[in-house]
């Protein structure tokens, strides 16, 4: 199952920058997939919807629009995949928390909390579907309000990843960077307290790069004074249109081309992709800087 999930996020071509001029309109204005996709992505998305219980594409809410949808498909498979687990062979070995997570959910000792992620990987536009944004379900313990788990969901409900919390629990991801996401309104509210700053337009967002904003773990953007900017590891980098732009295995992607490019980045740099193919360079920049509207591209 999860093999033809992955093999559906495949990465496509995809032309996909910022425009500013668009900003007062809309927190992000990203280019369009290439069209030529469309074929492919209807019939991918039809075969979801058509998909019946037992088949791989299958969810119970196919394409969810409201938070008890995605928690529906989310649980489904949740189930799929722990009933999977208990008939192999490997059972005997679980991952860290998992009896925790699995008695938590099927006794309903649980809440759920639902967040949408914006996707600038170069998953974007996969080869079989578009996959602009997706959905992150967290889940906390009713008794101690800690997150057990968190599971991150294609925006058609179908499963990509997930990860065992709390930050005690062995994992790929540092526990320091290990905690609850709040709403993006009060994940803005905290940037701009720490740095004096007015950011508008909060969301969250999932890069590849130097600025490594994971799938489960996903990065702050914002805007300032029209200007665009990410908040990675308590430091702010601006992402401009103004900046170099990088195709992926031309420029960037590459032992070769990564051994080439990462040298010539000064220290205020940063490598983050914007989707597709596309790449660019963020540099970091100072609180007073965005306070005052000065971008680091001109």
């Amino acid at each position: 199952m999860r093999a033809r999930i992955l093999e559906a996020l495949l990465p496509c071509l995809v032309a996909l920058f910022l425009f500013p001029a668009a900003l007062a309109a809309l927190p992000w204005s990203l280019a369009s997939c290439d069209a030529s996709g469309e074929p492919r992505w209807h019939a991918f998305e039809q075969e979801v919807r058509a998909s019946k219980p037992g088949g791989t594409l299958y969810v119970p809410k196919p394409y969810p629009t409201a938070d008890r949808q995605v928690i529906a498909d989310f649980l489904y498979h949740f189930r799929v995949l722990h009933k999977a687990k208990e008939s192999d062979r490997l059972a005997a070995l679980p991952l860290p928390n998992d009896r925790r997570v699995v008695d938590g959910i099927g006794d309903e000792r649980v809440s759920y909390r639902v967040t949408r992620v914006e996707n600038w990987t170069q998953m974007r536009c996969g080869w079989h579907h578009k996959q602009d944004f997706y959905y992150i379900v967290q889940v906390f313990e009713v008794a101690t309000g800690e997150e057990i788990t968190r599971a991150a969901l294609d925006y058609s409900g179908l499963f990509v990843t997930s990860i065992n919390m709390p930050a005690s629990v062995p994992g790929p991801v540092e526990p320091s960077a290990r905690r609850p996401l709040p709403a993006p309104t009060t994940a803005m509210d905290e940037v701009n307290r720490e740095f004096g700053l007015q950011g508008v337009d909060p969301e969250y967002v999932a890069t590849f790069g130097t600025v490594d904003c994971n799938i489960t773990f996903p990065c702050l953007a914002f805007h300032a004074h029209g200007l665009s900017y990410v908040a990675y590891h308590h430091e702010l980098f601006e992402v401009s249109s103004k900046g170099p732009k990088l195709m992926r295995g031309k420029d960037v992607g590459t032992v070769a081309t990564n051994k080439e490019l990462l040298p010539t980045l000064t220290a205020n740099e940063r490598l983050i992709s914007l989707g597709g193919p596309i790449w660019t360079v963020a540099r970091k920049a100072s609180a007073a800087q965005i306070r005052h509207g000065l971008s680091n591209f001109q």
